[in-house]
């Protein structure tokens, strides 16, 4: 039920926790995948009352900081079962017993996800190369003047 999903939804950001109680509710309801009335319900306020907060920047960064929470922990628990998928997924390809579409597939799914792996790592290297500090410039010493005669190209016309 919401009310189960929500009670583990709980949070300790900052933004969230200055929050009130109805607006943490709320919050925890839309990230249990309630809809805004769903979650209007759940908090036991109006419906026009959360389209209220919506516009507000404390509950904006609230929002978005829980999200970014709960999208963190999904893609850390997806990154550990990912392992075991490719390992399934390479079974099915192997398994000659196995229709050849459920092959297909397979092969399919493990050339999309090594294209991923692949694109992945680039970006993470180019992210790396921008964030490295740029090497450091050698000073040049100030032009010293120079003897017209010597260097005719600084002389001046007269």
């Amino acid at each position: 039920t919401l009310a189960r999903r929500v009670r583990y939804r709980r949070r300790m950001g900052a933004a969230y926790n200055r929050l009130k109680l109805p607006q943490q509710t709320a919050i925890d309801a839309m990230l249990a995948g309630a809809t805004d009335t769903q979650a209007a319900e759940f908090a036991k306020v109006d419906r026009r009352t959360i389209f209220t907060w919506h516009k507000r920047d404390n509950f904006k960064a609230a929002l978005d900081e829980m999200k970014r929470e709960t999208q963190g922990r999904t893609r850390i628990r997806i990154q550990g079962l990912a392992p075991a998928a490719a390992a399934y997924l390479g079974v099915v390809f192997q398994d000659k017993n196995e229709t050849t579409q459920n092959r297909l597939m397979a092969a399919r799914a493990l050339l999309e996800l090594e294209q991923h792996t692949i694109e992945l790592d680039d970006l993470n290297d180019r992210i790396a190369d921008l964030e490295r500090p740029p090497p450091k410039q050698l000073t040049v010493a100030k032009s010293i003047p120079t003897d017209p005669a010597v260097e005719p190209s600084r002389a001046r016309v007269a």
